[in-house]
Parts: structure tokens; sequence; C-alpha cells
């Protein structure tokens, strides 16, 4: 522990001048003046930038191309815009660095599209300008990437027709306008509308691709694969069913046997649930069929059959691992269920199921079959922290501290692509040490990269498991003092705010869900104007507590229901069997996805409670 103090220490006190950062610096004025639109300021920095530092990473890895080509589109110089927007393309060599989802991604590239396409259509350049805006169509609803989508559809309209219909239907929800349109570009609106929970109308646009004559199967069997989710998110079951049976001979049997299953299921008629799943034979739906079946089976208590349907699962996943290494401990099976658990360990060892199934292999002694699922947690997280070792100066390798306070003085600038272009060129990402992990994570924290350093933590989490102290960055005190307000005003404990950030946003107050779920602590969007409070830390973290203490007054202070609540939604809650003492048993849960995400939940309350002492 000493050694930390030490680099928590070196870093904190560094000095921010013992570099010359000259390209940085002005690079940083050049973005500060563009986002105060002062364009000609940010014109001089950037060509400064370039004339002066041209083989500074920021220009190598692209990334000041973006704000170069926009100061150029802002100030109408559309020829060096297209060049240097053109060129705006950057990636990461190290995963914890990059955006992984298209959607995230989109975010990004929406502006830098519609620009680089209204710059070409400005210099004449008109098939490769139409070519960027028409790659601005999304299959859902996300505020940012909608704006410049709309706006490039209203170019598009000024030069080609055909396009009217497609923006009266999308964004004035003209359903007139369907009748002129395509089924793929139905299917894509019907997706948009399911994305903003605009279900009646999604449900319309699906009906209609599948009563037209077109004998394209894959765009019938994704729009009624919508009208099913959409069916479901309103518990319409009854029209499930009746839309399955209408069109069972223009659509694959599988899908319409796995939506039955899936309807059956939700109606808790479990025998023709059973029926529908194990009529699946084969095809892309037949391993979560298997997985439901297993579920079924293992509330039940019939852990034969789960074993038997797990094993048909050709590619499984941790979740079906789980299942089939808690069947085999059930029926006392000790070799299998050892040789299973150890496959987690193995294939799954920054899992919180891969530590847990280690440490119970190491304590087969524990009693853990008459408790519930809180209690149980509690019992192997007590234990688990009390096997930890406690001094940490044997986890050091030497380290770099040149390049350390290089690294953390850039994180001072506070802007995190300049800092992902010198990680992913340093020695502590090129090299997998628990020292180097821990170096990464706080510089990211130095920086407030909060999501960044929990990303980085977690793929440390095997090795940081096996130090006290080190847990800690997995379950981190991040934006503490809004917390700590948000706390006490409300009334609620921090414990429940933590778990809701961790579980929701992972620290990423900029993180919008597909669903338009805003920031830290996934707060619903209503209005698109709201969009920039709600990404506030501040205003963010103060509506959740708010929202928690709502459910903590309605589930009379019950604060597992309440969690379960507020990140799975209250028919989650409602569906789940508590006992008097508030806990739950998590073997009555038959949805196998469902009981992992609850479980996983209450690990990640109980750990915070356990380490701080909350």
């Amino acid at each position: 522990m000493k050694k930390i103090f030490m680099l928590l220490f070196f870093i904190l006190n560094i000095n921010i001048f013992s570099y010359n950062y000259d390209d940085y610096s002005i690079f940083i004025q050049g973005k500060n003046a563009y986002e105060k639109e002062d364009y000609i300021t940010a014109q001089e920095s950037f060509e400064t930038l370039m004339r002066s530092f041209g083989y500074s990473p920021i220009l190598k890895n692209n990334y000041a191309f973006y704000f170069i080509g926009m100061t150029y589109y802002h100030l109408g110089d559309y020829e060096k815009a297209v060049y240097y927007l053109q060129k705006a393309v950057f990636t990461y060599n190290n995963s914890f660095l990059t955006k992984e989802s298209k959607f995230e991604k989109n975010n990004y590239l929406a502006e830098r599209d519609y620009s680089l396409g209204d710059a070409l259509l400005k210099i004449d350049n008109f098939e490769l300008g139409e070519t960027y805006l028409q790659r601005l169509d999304y299959n859902y609803y996300s505020p940012k990437p909608s704006y410049f989508e709309k706006k490039a559809l209203l170019l598009l309209m000024e030069r080609k027709s055909g396009f009217e219909d497609y923006y009266n239907l999308k964004f004035n929800e003209d359903l007139k306008s369907a009748d002129k349109l395509s089924d793929d570009k139905l299917l894509k609106v019907t997706e948009y509308f399911s994305s903003q929970k605009k279900f009646d109308k999604a449900i319309y646009l699906g009906k209609k691709i599948l009563s037209s004559p077109s004998k394209d199967s894959e765009i019938k069997e994704k729009a009624i694969i919508e009208i099913f989710r959409s069916y479901l998110q309103e518990k319409k079951y009854k029209e499930i069913i009746d839309i399955a049976n209408k069109y069972d001979k223009i659509v694959d049997s599988n899908i319409l046997f796995f939506y039955k299953g899936v309807t059956y299921y939700k109606l808790k008629d479990f025998s023709r649930c059973l029926y529908f799943f194990e009529s699946i034979k084969e095809g892309k739906y037949l391993p979560t069929a298997l997985l439901y079946v297993s579920g079924i089976y293992y509330s039940f208590g019939d852990y034969n059959k789960v074993i038997e349907s797990v094993n048909k699962i050709s590619t499984k996943n941790i979740i079906a691992d789980i299942l089939l290494a808690d069947s085999y401990l059930k029926l006392k099976k000790e070799r299998k269920f050892e040789e299973t658990a150890r496959k987690i360990i193995n294939n799954y060892p920054n899992s919180y199921e891969g530590l847990f199934f280690a440490f119970i292999l190491e304590n087969k002694n524990m009693d853990l079959a008459s408790h519930n699922a809180t209690f149980k947690i509690s019992l192997i997280i007590d234990n688990f922290l009390n096997s930890t070792k406690s001094d940490t100066d044997n986890v050091f390798d030497k380290i770099n501290y040149l390049e350390l306070e290089k690294l953390c003085n850039i994180s001072k600038i506070k802007n995190e692509e300049l800092l992902k272009i010198e990680l992913q060129n340093s020695s502590f990402v090129n090299k997998y040490s628990i020292s180097n992990g821990l170096a990464v994570t706080t510089i990211l924290e130095n920086g407030e990269f909060y999501d960044l350093a929990y990303k980085n933590s977690s793929a440390y989490r095997k090795e940081f498991f096996k130090y006290r102290d080190l847990i800690k960055y997995n379950y981190p005190l991040y934006y503490k003092d809004i917390v700590d307000n948000c706390s006490k005003k409300y009334d609620i404990p921090q414990e429940i705010i933590y778990t809701t950030m961790l579980l929701g946003s992972k620290f990423d107050k900029e993180a919008i869900s597909k669903n338009s779920r805003i920031g830290l602590m996934m707060i619903p969007l209503k209005h698109e104007e709201e969009i920039n409070e709600l990404l506030k830390p501040e205003v963010n973290i103060e509506l959740g507590s708010r929202k928690i203490k709502e459910l903590l007054k309605k589930y009379n202070g019950n604060k597992l229901k309440t969690l379960i609540h507020y990140n799975f939604g209250e028919g989650v809650a409602k569906s789940i069997k508590f006992d008097f003492d508030g806990d739950i048993n998590l073997d009555t849960i038959s949805n196998p996805e469902e009981k992992y995400e609850i479980q996983d939940l209450i690990i990640t309350y109980i750990f915070y409670k356990k380490l701080y002492n909350f």
C-alpha cells in the first residue's frame, strides 16, 4: 500500500510545466476557439500547428483534422474543408481506448458526414456529396445523429425527388407517405419508431411490409420481429399469437416458434412455452431457446434436464456455463462441477463469476445451499475479502516515472483524444502487468476520464482482485462530491447511487443508450432540448437520486427492489418473488439472462457496502 501512496503522491504533485507541449497547447487554443465559434482564431492556431509541428502525434493520428476541416467549413473554405474532413478518420489499437458500438461511433460521424456532404455539394462534387449525405440514414433515434440526418434529407430534397416521402414519414410521422416507399425504407422507419417507443406506428409499418407483394423474406422477417418486440413492450400477448398464426406461411417457422415461446414465457404458461422452444431444431434462435429451456427447468429443480439442454448448445456463453456448473453442484457431481467451474475461471478470468467459482473451489466446506441471494453473496464476499492480500508492495514492476510524468501532464490538459494518442504509444498499455494497469487507471483518473479508467480497471479485474486495496478500482467512488451532496439531500444510500452509475453507464457521463437514456444514471430523454443539461453530471445524478428516493418510498425502504426497478424496470421488479425479509432466491428466476444480470447487480451493491462501510 505504501507504494500506491507514493505513486499517487508523485502523480498529484508533478509540475505540469516540466515538459514543452507547444503543439498540444496550440491545438487546445484552436479547439477552444472553434467551440466558441471564433473560427478566425481557430484557423490561425490550426495553421500554426500544421506549419510548425507537422510530425505532431495529433496530426499523425488524424484527430486534429476533424476540427481543422470543420473550421474551414464554417469559414466557407469548402475545398479545404473537404480535404481535411476526408482525412478525419482515426482509430486506436487498444480496445479500451475505442468506442465499441456503432451507436457511439455515429454520434461522432453524423456531423462530420453531414458537413463533408454539404461542402462537396458546394464545390459541385454532387455525386460524392450525395453519397455522404445518404450515409446519414439510421434505424434508431438518437438526438445528434437524427438532427443531422434530418438536415441531410432537407439538402437532398432540394436536389432530387424521392426523398420527400421518406422525410415526411420519418420526421413528420405522416403515415400516408408510407404508400410510396420501398419495403427496405419502411423497415428502417419501423425500427426508428420502435427505438422511440412509438410502438403503434412501428406496428402499422411492420404490418404494411408483411402485406406487400414483395417476396423479400429477409425484410419480412425483420418486420415481423419488430412487430413482436413492439407487442412485447406493450404486453399485447394475444396479438403476438394472432400475427404468428396469420403469417406462418411466409415467415420462417423458427422465428414464430421463438416468439410464441417468449410470449407464453411472459404469460408463465411454461408447458406451452417449452413446447414452442423445444420445437426449434436449428438456426440462430436455437441457442437462445435452449437457454430459456434450461432456465425453466432450473427453476423447476430438474437439474438433469438443465444439463441435457445446455449440452445441446453448440457455442456456450458464460450464462450457459454457469447454469451447467450450478446444476452439477446441485446434483453433487463434484468432478463435473469442478471441471465446469475451472472452465469458467479460465474462459472468463475477469468476470465476477470466474472469481467466485475460484473462491468456491478453494472453500468447498462453505455451506451456501440454505441461503438466499443477498445473504449468500454477502457471505462469499466477506470470505473473499478476508482472503485477499493487504500488502501491495510486491506487485510493482519498475515504472518509468519520466513517462508517467509526461502522461500525467497531458491528462491535466483534460482532452481525452490527446491523452489516447499518447497512451496508445506508451509502454504502459503495450505490456500487461498489474503495475502498468494501476498506472494507466491513475493517469486516466487524474484527467477525470472516469469511463476509460473504469474500463481499464475492468481489464485488470483478476489481478486487482488479489489485493483488497486494488479491488476499489473496480468499484470506484467517481463524482464523489456530487454523490455525497445528493445522498444527503435526498437521504438515500450512496451505494445505490454508485451501483446504478456503474451498471447503467459505467461512469460515462456522455452515455446515450439506444433507447435514448442519457448520462451517468441513464435518465430518460423526454425532449431533445434537454440533452445538454442531462449530460451534466450534477444534473444527471440529481435526477437519478430523486428517482431513487421515490422508489425507496414506493417499496418501503427495500433497497434491492429499488435497484431492480431502477435498472431493469417495474415489470422485472414485480415479476420477482421476494421473501418476507426482502431477499430473493435467484434459483426461482427462470430467465437465465435476467438472473445473471440481477446477480451482478447484487454483487456490485454488496461490494460497495463492504469496501466503503456505507
